[in-house]
């Protein structure tokens, strides 16, 4: 994955980007929350603040915050000099997105489906919701939240494939949350099948979103802009930007 950066980008197009990364990670935290209020397995990446918010008075979203800080932290371990100062940014938008789950959750705590098949439905929304989310934030190209990135410095420290990095990385904190949970609740609470089909459907959906939107921009490149123009004269590839 590429270092983002506003360097030699117009303000107008940066301010765009900006905002579509923010509509991403607010989108996302919608897809956090239906998944927790679908009562069959919180997404990975929040199993453990949503068992700690219920082992305390601490919200899911103050956790989350924390997580991430604690992610921005391995980065900077990890990679001391090497970190893009940029990539600090992670740090107010990991208090921001914490926010923005927050409110997410309190915008649907009216979700309260008694039936498995009315749990599954709201599950699979959670899911698209969430692959939405994550796609355009990620198709922004202007920053990453800590999770993505220590995803990305690990990548990039131990030369294994992106996806199996983010595998591993995401079922090791399902893993962390299954042990928080007996520990602290005595019970497994907040990881279940909604947990398996988010970490297995995201990343499929997110791979069908891409292939979806390159064939519009490609179709849209072949596409004439002006009499006697023509798709040949547009330069530049199908890939997402």
């Amino acid at each position: 994955m590429e270092e983002r950066t506003d360097a030699g980008t117009p303000p107008r197009s940066t301010a765009g980007r900006w905002l579509r990364f923010f509509l991403g990670i607010f989108i996302l935290a919608f897809g956090i929350a239906l998944s927790i209020r679908a009562g069959l397995g919180a997404t990975p990446i929040s199993t453990i603040p949503n068992v700690l918010a219920a082992a305390t008075p601490f919200t899911v979203g103050a956790y989350i915050a924390a997580l991430n800080m604690v992610f921005v932290l391995l980065q900077l371990a990890l990679l001391r000099r090497r970190f893009p100062p940029l990539q600090l940014l992670q740090v107010p938008l990991t208090l921001v997105f914490g926010l923005m789950c927050d409110v997410a959750l309190w915008a649907t705590e009216w979700i309260e489906p008694v039936h498995y098949a009315a749990q599954a439905g709201w599950t699979v929304l959670s899911v698209v919701v969430a692959a939405v989310g994550v796609y355009i934030e990620v198709n922004a190209r202007i920053a990453y939240l800590p999770g993505d990135g220590i995803v990305v410095v690990l990548h990039r420290l131990l030369g294994a494939r992106f996806g199996t990095v983010k595998q591993v990385f995401d079922w090791t904190l399902v893993v962390l949350a299954v042990a928080l949970s007996l520990a602290l609740l005595g019970q497994l609470y907040g990881v279940r099948e909604g947990t398996l089909l988010s970490a297995l459907g995201v990343g499929a959906l997110i791979k069908a979103i891409e292939s979806l939107h390159s064939r519009w921009q490609l179709r849209r490149r072949a596409a004439p802009d002006a009499p006697g123009t023509t798709g040949e004269d547009v330069p530049g590839s199908a890939q997402c930007t």
